[in-house]
């Protein structure tokens, strides 16, 4: 057990920051042991307080950076450095890039012995800023100031006041200044409630507030049951609050990806689980592949896949409403396995045991992965690539530019019968 224990004050050192591993730190070593810095990039030199020790590691906090990077910035953002949202606002752009795709290659590299030639060239967000279409804040009471809302910091205690955040867009950074200007709605607050902001462009913004496990919404003029939201597709439905991709434009950029992948592929049939509203489903059905299944537990994503697919004149495309570990083994079971293409597109705790054995029983010709933790991810590649799977490819797509998180695309080929 890796119990932590505070250090002396005094405890300040010199390092040299040797690489940057996921999710976003920098790593030295410090008399044989690893040395975690938030803030510091690799190649720099710099001066820490050692904080915390750990039975395998430390960390250390950074007091100064001695010699600084050349891809090192000015960050945009006023919380930078306390707010742990972003951990690269320190970093150029393109250099993030480079440090993530880093990431994903030492990760599936190291655990897994994949070869680099399957890496493919990473893809950028269009957007490195004023990209998301969702954030998520947290309201608390502080003395003599009454409600403030806010991210939460490193501690997962303080809220960090937020003004407007640089990755929000713009409509929902103005609903922000509007309802942080608004007494009645601050003052209405309790010191543990959640508020969620929303918008598209079609439907501008929206809010609501979560307080003692109870939503209410907090904009007027909008009581529609769902959103349009602009795809290469064309227009889809979206419940207000279902899961949808935070980044729209590199949505696009992943959506037709996958819609290239199955064309290319060519299967008779397509199983797409964890199917949302039935984006990847409907690139599917639009790439030419004749029989579609979508699996989904939320009833409203399926309600609004259903109208999509009416919409996009995509009729053929079946929808169910069902967890994917339940129904997985018979939707498999019922069509050819030899010319099947899976498309698996889980949360972040990644795939169900029950979803994982089955597909590495009944072994669909190719498996498309589409994750947003590489940790998860290998964990899962594990067992599939033991299962005679091999790694055609894999992507990383930056779906959270500043941030930690990226979003990658695996495509994996069965060739054992």
């Amino acid at each position: 057990m890796n119990t932590p224990s505070n250090t002396d004050s005094t405890n300040k050192v010199e390092l040299q920051i040797i690489d940057v591993v996921y999710p976003g730190k920098g790593l030295a070593k410090l008399d044989g042991r690893v040395v975690f810095v938030r803030g510091a990039l690799q190649g720099e030199t710099v001066s820490v307080k050692i904080v915390r020790k750990h039975k395998r590691f430390l960390e250390a906090a950074l007091l100064e950076v001695i010699s600084p990077s050349p891809h090192r910035i000015e960050p945009v953002c006023p919380l930078a450095g306390v707010c742990p949202g972003c951990v690269y606002q320190h970093v150029d752009y393109a250099h993030e890039i480079e440090i993530k795709q880093g990431q994903l290659t030492n990760t599936l590299g190291h655990k897994l012995k994949v070869d680099e030639s399957v890496f493919g060239e990473p893809v950028a967000s269009p957007d490195p800023l004023g990209y998301r279409n969702k954030i998520t804040l947290h309201a608390r009471l502080k003395e003599g100031r009454g409600p403030v809302i806010g991210y939460v910091g490193w501690n997962n205690r303080t809220v960090l006041e937020v003004d407007q955040c640089p990755l929000a867009m713009d409509p929902l950074n103005n609903l922000l200044k509007e309802l942080r200007a608004d007494q009645a709605f601050m003052w209405s607050l309790k010191g543990r409630d959640t508020v969620a902001l929303r918008c598209t462009d079609h439907d501008g913004a929206i809010g609501r507030v979560k307080s003692q496990g109870e939503w209410r919404s907090v904009t007027s003029g909008f009581s529609g049951g769902t959103l349009t939201e602009s795809t290469v597709l064309g227009p889809l439905d979206v419940p207000r609050w279902s899961f949808f991709q935070v980044n729209p434009k590199l949505g696009d950029l992943l959506l037709t990806s996958i819609g290239e992948t199955v064309k290319e592929e060519g299967p008779t049939y397509l199983i797409d689980l964890y199917s949302g509203v039935g984006v990847f489903s409907l690139a599917a059905a639009r790439a030419g592949v004749p029989h579609v299944l979508g699996i989904e537990r939320d009833r409203r994503a399926v309600k609004a896949a259903r109208r999509n697919a009416s919409t996009l004149k995509c009729n053929d495309i079946k929808f169910m409403e069902g967890d994917t570990e339940v129904m997985v083994a018979d939707a498999l079971s019922a069509v050819d396995m030899g010319n099947t293409s899976v498309i698996v597109d889980p949360p972040r705790r990644g795939l169900e045991v029950p979803t994982r054995d089955a597909l590495c029983k009944l072994k669909p010709r190719q498996l498309i992965y589409i994750s947003c933790a590489p940790d998860t991810l290998t964990r899962d590649l594990g067992p599939l690539l033991a299962a005679g799977y091999s790694i055609e490819r894999c992507t990383l797509y930056d779906m959270f530019p500043r941030t930690s998180a990226f979003e990658t695309i695996t495509v994996l080929r069965q060739e054992t019968g």
